[in-house]
C-alpha cells in the first residue's frame, strides 16, 4: 500500500490518495520462516480483527496452506 499527500496547486485542497498493491501470496511469502512467523500472527489475531481484514472466512485453509510452506526446506518448495 502507498499512501500519498498532495497539495492541489489552484485550490490549495489536500488529497489524500491509496494505492494498494496486490501479489501473490507465495511471492510475499518467501521463505519458511515468513510463512511460521504470519501463520502464528493470524493465529493469535482476534475473530473481530480477521473479519475486518477479510481472513475469518479463509483462515483455516491459509494457516494450512502456511503451515505446509513453514515446514518446507526451501523457499521455492510447494510451489
Amino acid at each position: 500500500e502507498r499512501q500519498t499527500l498532495r497539495r492541489l496547486p489552484g485550490s490549495g485542497d489536500v488529497v489524500f490518495g491509496i494505492h494498494t498493491h496486490v501479489d501473490p501470496l507465495e511471492d510475499a511469502i518467501d521463505s519458511p520462516a515468513a510463512a511460521g512467523a504470519l501463520g502464528a500472527r493470524i493465529r493469535e489475531m482476534p475473530d473481530d480483527m480477521a473479519r475486518y481484514k477479510s481472513i475469518l472466512p479463509i483462515r483455516e485453509s491459509l494457516l494450512a496452506w502456511l503451515d505446509r510452506r513453514a515446514e518446507a526446506q526451501g523457499p521455492s518448495a510447494g510451489r
